[in-house]
C-alpha cells in the first residue's frame, strides 16, 4: 500500500496550469497522460513532421511562461503541450531525465512553415526577459534563452531494429523511408530539411551583430590547460565528469556544470553546487579522504572543477559484485565500516556535514582503501558565508521526511551510516518507500536472509537509523567489537579446516580432486 497526502500541496505552476484549463473555450481539448498535459483545437490537423518550438524556463518562471503563452496559443489554434506538474517543470532542469529531454518544458507544433515563423516571433517577443537551460537537441532563435526549434516528428512512428530489435522513433524520409529522429546534441534536423530561407536570413543578422550577449564567456580555457578529454565517465543535461590529461597532470577528473541547470529558488544553481565542492575539497584536501582540488574555471557560461583521479569502483558495484560472488568475508567489511566510519570523523572533525552519504559516492581504490567523492552538497557550518544548505538527497539515506529540507545536522549523515551499513550487508538500499515501518521490514529482510555473516552489521545500521546510536564514537566501539569477534571465529574455523585436512588420508583426497574435475 502507498502512503501518500490525499491532498498534495499545488505550486504556482500547477495552478497556472489549472487556471488554463478552466478558460479553456470549447473548441480546444485537452488531455494529460501523467508527463505531458496536451491541447489539441478540435479542427486542427497536423502533417506527421514538421517544425516544433521548445520552450525552456527556470522553475521559479514556470507560472509566469505558462501566463504570457497559453493566450497566444489559444488565439492562433496551436497544438501545444506542457509538462503537468511543477516537479515535472524541476525535472527538465536538474539533470535527472535523458539528456535530449533537457530543457524542454513547452513544445509547440507548427501546421506549416508560415506558421512556424510567426510563433517563433510570438513566442520571443512574449518571453525575451525569461530564461531556462539551453536544449541541447535545438537550435536557439535569435539568441534567446528560452526559444528553441527543431525539425521532429509530431507523431510516434517507429520501427524497430533489425540486429537489437530496440523500438526507433522515426520520421519519413524523401524517399518515403522510416529513418530514425535522432535527438543529439547539436543536431536540430536532418541533413535533407532545409532551413526556411527567412529564417536563415534572421538567424545571420542575429550571429553578425557586434555586441554579444556573452562576449567574456569565450576565452579558451581548455587550450590554455591543454586539455585533453580521455574519456566521457557520465553525462547529463545538468554536465559531464570526464577523465581528461592537461599541461599538470597526466590523468585528472573533470566536472562541468551546465549554465542554467538545477536552479533553485533562491537562483542557485549547478554552478554554485560546483563552487561549494571546490570550497569543501580545499577544506579537506591533507586528510587524504578525497581528491584534491586542482582547478576551476568556467568557459562558454559553463563551470568546470578539476580534481584528482585514482582508479577505483564505487561502493556500491564493490558490493554488488561480493554478493554476485557470494564472497561474504566479515572481517573485510567490518574494516571497511569503520574506514567509512572515520571518513565521516574527519568531515565532522572539520565542521563538514556530508549530507549526501551514500554507496554511489563512497569508492573503493584497488587496494581496498576507500575515499569520499561527489560532496556538491557539503554543508561547511563555520561558513558564513553559505547562509543555507544547499538541497538534494539520496532515498534511503535521509530520515523521512528530510528529504526536502536545507539539513545541517551532524545527526543526517549518522542516518546515511546506518543506511551504507546497511546496504553493504544486504546490498539493498534501505528504502522500501511503500512500507510505513520501513526499518521493521529492514530488519525483517536481515532475519529471513540465508545469509547470516553480515547480519550483525545490517542490524548496526538499522539501530544508528532508529537513533539508537548519537555517537560516532560508540558506533566504532561496536564495530570494533564486531571485527574481533570475526577475527576469533574465523582463526577458530580454519583450524578446523586444517585438522580435517591433515586427518584425511591420501586416497580421500585423490577422490575428491576426481569429483571436482569431473564436476568442471
Amino acid at each position: 500500500m502507498k502512503f501518500a497526502s490525499v491532498t498534495p500541496r499545488k505550486d504556482a505552476f500547477e495552478n497556472a496550469l489549472e487556471h488554463i484549463i478552466r478558460e479553456l473555450p470549447q473548441s480546444i481539448q485537452w488531455s494529460n497522460d501523467g508527463h505531458w498535459i496536451c491541447f489539441r483545437p478540435e479542427e486542427l490537423r497536423l502533417p506527421a513532421q514538421g517544425w516544433k518550438i521548445h520552450l525552456s524556463v527556470i522553475p521559479v518562471e514556470g507560472a509566469e511562461l505558462l501566463r504570457r503563452i497559453a493566450p497566444v496559443l489559444t488565439e492562433n489554434d496551436v497544438q501545444w503541450k506542457v509538462v503537468s506538474s511543477g516537479l515535472k517543470l524541476i525535472e527538465t532542469s536538474n539533470g535527472s531525465i535523458p539528456l535530449p529531454q533537457t530543457g524542454k518544458c513547452v513544445t509547440i507544433y507548427a501546421r506549416d512553415e508560415k506558421q512556424f515563423l510567426k510563433l517563433l516571433e510570438l513566442m520571443h517577443s512574449c518571453t525575451s526577459d525569461l530564461k531556462g537551460p539551453a536544449i541541447p537537441t535545438d537550435r536557439a532563435y535569435l539568441g534567446s534563452q528560452c526559444v528553441f526549434y527543431r525539425y521532429g516528428a509530431f507523431t510516434d512512428r517507429f520501427y524497430y531494429d533489425r540486429y537489437s530489435g530496440a523500438k526507433v522513433y522515426a520520421i519519413q524520409n524523401p524517399e518515403g523511408k522510416l529513418e530514425e529522429d535522432r535527438r543529439t546534441p547539436g543536431r536540430y534536423k536532418p541533413e535533407w530539411v532545409g532551413e526556411p530561407e527567412e529564417l536563415l536570413r534572421i538567424q545571420a543578422m542575429e550571429k553578425n551583430r557586434p555586441t554579444s550577449r556573452h562576449s567574456n564567456s569565450n576565452n579558451n580555457e581548455f587550450g590554455i590547460r591543454n586539455i585533453r578529454v580521455r574519456r566521457v565517465l557520465k553525462k547529463s543535461g545538468k554536465g559531464g565528469v570526464f577523465l581528461i590529461s592537461d599541461t599538470s597532470y597526466e590523468q585528472a577528473v573533470m566536472k562541468e556544470a551546465v549554465y542554467r541547470m538545477r536552479v533553485d529558488g533562491g537562483g542557485r544553481s549547478a554552478h554554485n553546487y560546483l563552487d561549494n565542492e571546490y570550497r569543501v575539497l580545499n577544506l579537506m584536501k591533507d586528510t587524504g579522504v578525497t581528491p584534491r582540488p586542482l582547478d576551476l574555471f568556467s568557459t562558454e557560461n559553463n563551470r568546470y572543477l578539476i580534481l584528482e583521479y585514482f582508479e577505483s569502483i564505487s561502493l556500491r558495484e564493490y558490493i554488488h559484485r561480493r554478493h554476485v560472488a557470494a564472497d561474504y568475508n566479515r572481517a573485510d567489511m567490518h574494516r571497511m565500516g569503520i574506514h567509512i566510519l572515520d571518513m565521516v570523523q574527519q568531515c565532522h572533525d572539520k565542521g563538514i556535514v556530508i549530507n549526501d552519504l551514500t554507496p554511489n559516492n563512497i569508492v573503493v581504490l584497488t587496494d581496498g582503501s576507500v575515499r569520499l567523492i561527489d560532496l556538491e552538497l557539503a554543508y561547511v557550518r563555520s561558513d558564513e558565508g553559505q547562509a543555507d544548505p544547499l538541497t538534494g538527497h539520496t532515498p534511503g539515506y535521509v530520515p523521512r521526511g528530510r528529504e526536502h529540507s536545507r539539513r545541517s545536522s551532524y545527526a543526517d549523515d549518522l542516518y546515511a551510516l546506518g543506511g551504507v551499513f546497511y546496504y553493504m550487508a544486504s546490498s539493498i538500499d534501505p528504502y522500501l518507500k511503500y512500507r510505513q515501518s520501513h526499518l521493521e521490514a529492514a530488519q525483517a529482510y536481515l532475519d529471513h536472509q540465508s545469509n547470516t555473516q553480515l547480519r550483525g552489521l545490517g542490524s548496526l545500521g538499522i539501530e544508528i537509523m532508529s537513533g539508537g546510536h548519537v555517537e560516532l564514537s560508540e558506533i566504532r566501539e561496536t564495530l570494533v567489537e564486531l571485527l574481533e569477534q570475526q577475527e576469533v571465529t574465523s582463526g577458530e574455523s580454519m583450524d578446523v579446516i586444517e585438522k580435517d585436512e591433515c586427518n584425511m588420508e591420501p586416497e580421500e583426497v585423490l577422490r575428491q580432486a576426481e569429483r571436482m574435475v569431473n564436476t568442471l
